[in-house]
């Protein structure tokens, strides 16, 4: 692969990303729940905040531009038939990495920050909270889930080169639950179980799909 273009894109990619980044930062800070006092705690929140948004944003179109280009220089390298999955599969991996982020921001937005507002409240707790900690870790848990959505591309892939087979997938049903919370667990930024739940769902959701 040429370097060159790799660096070209790399290039693009970081430009695009701080271009979208502060669009980004005011379209997430206005679905912040009311009933908060956001402030900094340092002097470089505000900037570290923004770069932050645009290095996300440029991580993304890197990635996305990386494997076409992988694809395009090792295409000779595959089967027919895998080159028929790649093509069918790309569209599809792309619309559901979006649905697991949006999903993943509107959870983080509308369901459990306001659940830790109202029970900082019910404590007799002030809610100043800072406004770099609460939208990284919004941002983080989007894009996680936005590659956790991925799971069925990835069973389907497995599937079809053979690496694993419908009917064991269903025997051990019990087994995907419990690897299911542990991903959830590990992708909500707080330990409460609500949380996971709420994550694992949709997950189990698309693992039955994919057995479909």
């Amino acid at each position: 692969m040429n370097l060159k273009w790799i660096i070209i894109h790399a290039i693009f990619s970081f430009i695009v990303g701080i271009l979208f980044a502060e669009p980004l930062l005011s379209f997430i800070k206005s679905l912040l729940p009311v009933g908060v006092k956001f402030i900094a705690t340092n002097p470089f929140d505000g900037f570290m905040l923004v770069m932050w948004c645009g290095i996300s944003i440029s991580v993304i179109i890197f990635l996305l531009g990386l494997i076409i280009l992988l694809y395009k220089e090792y295409e000779d390298a595959f089967y027919v038939a895998e080159k028929v999955f790649i093509l069918k599969s790309f569209a599809p991996a792309v619309i559901l990495f979006i649905i697991g982020a949006v999903f993943g921001i509107v959870l983080y937005t509308q369901i459990m920050l306001p659940f830790f507002i109202e029970t900082n409240i019910y404590f007799g707790l002030e809610n100043y909270w800072n406004l770099y900690s609460v939208i990284t870790s919004g941002i983080g848990l989007s894009l996680m889930l936005g590659l956790a959505f991925l799971f069925p591309i990835i069973l389907r892939g497995l599937i079809k080169l053979g690496a694993l087979k419908k009917e064991f997938l269903k025997q051990q049903r019990a087994a995907v639950i419990i690897g299911i919370l542990v991903v959830s667990a590990i992708i909500t930024p707080t330990p409460d179980i609500l949380s996971q739940l709420i994550v694992g769902a949709p997950l189990y959701v698309l693992f039955e799909l994919s057995l479909l």
